[in-house]
């Protein structure tokens, strides 16, 4: 990932943390002044793409894509940047959402998703993937539930002192021409305070949202 864009991130990332989150939100995504909306539902350009206000899971709504290509999990203190929101149709969507956590942890995460011949292409795709996340490593090759993942890790260091922990994946349905590259970025809020953006308890929940994509047959 360019410099520019990572810093432009992560600059995101702390907006949200700040001023683009006036009220408190509690573990469990409702706020501590007695509102029933969680972050996501306060939004409604993120609101828009939830299957409905029940969590699917705790901590977590529905997200469907408006192509109707896939699902996934979506945290409830999750929002949709809906100026980089990118849609063709039904064959292509790249849409990008940040989340503010507790312990001084952000996170940012991106999905774009194809439906076209050229997502078989893995190779291409792996090396469009290691070009926008600056990696030039290996990628670990597993299967699971009709889709084949493309994993990989890597440490952004910032001029700051800031780091940027870096989880992505390139993602294919077995029998469909369907792929999705997913990329999750985590970093401390604040500098100057103690974070373990890095710890396993992090780890599982990108790891979660990210076995949560489901290529749906339509």
């Amino acid at each position: 990932m360019k410099k520019s864009m990572l810093l432009g991130l992560l600059s995101s990332v702390l907006f949200l943390g700040g001023c683009g989150m006036n009220t408190e939100i509690d573990g469990n995504g409702s706020d501590k002044n007695g509102a029933s909306d969680t972050l996501a539902l306060s939004d409604d350009f993120t609101k828009s793409f939830l299957n409905n206000d029940t969590e699917t899971e705790d901590g977590y709504y529905l997200y469907e894509s408006a192509t109707k290509g896939y699902t996934m999990l979506f945290p409830v203190n999750g929002k949709i940047e809906g100026e980089s929101y990118e849609r063709n149709k039904n064959g292509f969507e790249s849409v990008s959402f940040l989340e503010k956590e507790e312990e001084n942890i952000s996170s940012f995460y991106k999905v774009i998703y194809e439906n076209r011949e050229r997502t078989n292409n893995i190779e291409l795709n792996k090396e469009l993937l290691s070009s926008y996340v600056s990696y030039d490593g290996e990628y670990e090759e597993y299967s699971k539930n009709d889709k084949t993942y493309y994993y990989g890790e890597s440490i952004y260091d910032f001029d700051d002192g800031n780091k940027s922990y870096q989880y992505f994946a390139y993602i294919k349905a077995n029998n469909e021409s369907k792929g999705a590259s997913f990329i999750a970025s985590i970093s401390c809020s604040d500098k100057e305070k103690a974070c373990e953006a890095n710890n396993e308890v992090v780890k599982k929940k990108v790891t979660k949202i990210l076995d949560s994509i489901n290529f749906e047959s339509r």
